[in-house]
């Protein structure tokens, strides 16, 4: 039988929105047009908590869910801050990951998020440093960012339902 040398659990969810967006490419901004973007997020961390779980799936939807409502039926080259940052989806899939990296629990990180831009066209940042100097202010915890998980039985622990 053979050894685990490094054991890493992932979760993945997946969510869509519509949005437009007009990118600059080589100095030309090109006409504005729009996708149904398809966004898929996978976290991972070596713990699992007294329950079994890495963190909740139903948390973490709503955690994705609620870093694309501000794109989902608009033109991100009005929205912050691809009104400053070239609204590429590899800038996309940077800004998701550092805005969910913000709202996980303790010990769970982002691996990656794939922005499916058109069919079969994918871009994917995996986990690392920050290179696009898009910026990510700080938000004091609130019920929508606060951690994914908490101690259960706590006051702050999310009611647990059954994973899919």
């Amino acid at each position: 039988m053979g050894r685990l040398q490094f054991a890493m659990f992932e979760l993945t969810v997946r969510r869509t929105f519509s949005a437009a967006h007009a990118i600059v490419m080589r100095g030309v901004r090109e006409r504005l047009h729009g996708h149904n973007w398809g966004v898929t997020l996978t976290v991972g961390g070596e713990v699992l908590d007294p329950d079994g779980l890495l963190c909740d799936f139903h948390a973490l939807e709503a955690t994705l869910r609620d870093v694309v409502a501000a794109f989902d039926n608009r033109s991100l080259n009005e929205t912050a801050p691809f009104d400053r940052v070239n609204p590429t989806a590899e800038n996309v899939a940077e800004f998701i990951a550092l805005e969910v990296a913000r709202r996980l629990p303790r010990g769970v990180t982002v691996r990656r998020v794939e922005i499916e831009e058109a069919p079969g066209c994918v871009a994917t940042f995996t986990c690392g440093v920050a290179r696009t100097g898009i910026a990510v202010e700080p938000k004091p915890a609130t019920a929508a960012t606060e951690p994914l998980s908490a101690t259960p039985g706590s006051a702050t622990a999310p009611a647990r339902s059954r994973r899919r």
